[in-house]
């Protein structure tokens, strides 16, 4: 991911108009192991098993379940599992915890939970949604 950008646009800056996505995509390098965007998810494992199925608000989400925690600030790292970038390296990183109330976990609707991101990154994640000098880009990565 060194060199990539993040999506940048008037929706990924925070300047209180409204429009801002509480969250940050990366597009990646290509496609992933999952299969192309084409091709339905067949995965009887992730059917078995229910408890990766979240619904709310007329939709669902799957993978690790959001809970509102106050130690925990609630910012989710997710794939697509439907429609645009589903199949690609493409990733998001979204604000759950900090978004409006009728936001929350509408956030992850048609999305694969796959991680959750420590207290740690919200002073990276703020300034990347208050900068207005071009599309924050990944200039190292590795494991801690």
């Amino acid at each position: 991911y060194v060199g990539c950008s993040f999506e940048y646009n008037a929706n990924y800056i925070e300047d209180g108009s409204g429009r801002y996505l509480w969250g940050h995509i990366l597009k990646g390098r290509g496609r992933n192991a999952i299969g192309r965007s084409n091709e339905l998810i067949n995965d009887t494992t992730l059917n078995q098993r229910r408890s990766s199925i979240h619904s709310c608000f007329g939709g669902q989400y799957y993978g690790k379940k959001y809970d509102d925690n106050d130690d925990d600030p609630g910012v989710m790292l997710t794939v697509s599992i439907a429609g645009p970038g589903r199949g690609s390296t493409r990733f998001s990183i979204v604000r759950v915890g900090e978004s409006p109330l009728e936001w929350k976990e509408r956030l992850l609707l048609n999305s694969g939970v796959i991680g959750r991101l420590q207290k740690s990154c919200l002073p990276t994640l703020h300034a990347m949604a208050r900068q207005r000098l071009g599309p924050p880009t990944i200039v190292a990565s590795g494991i801690l």
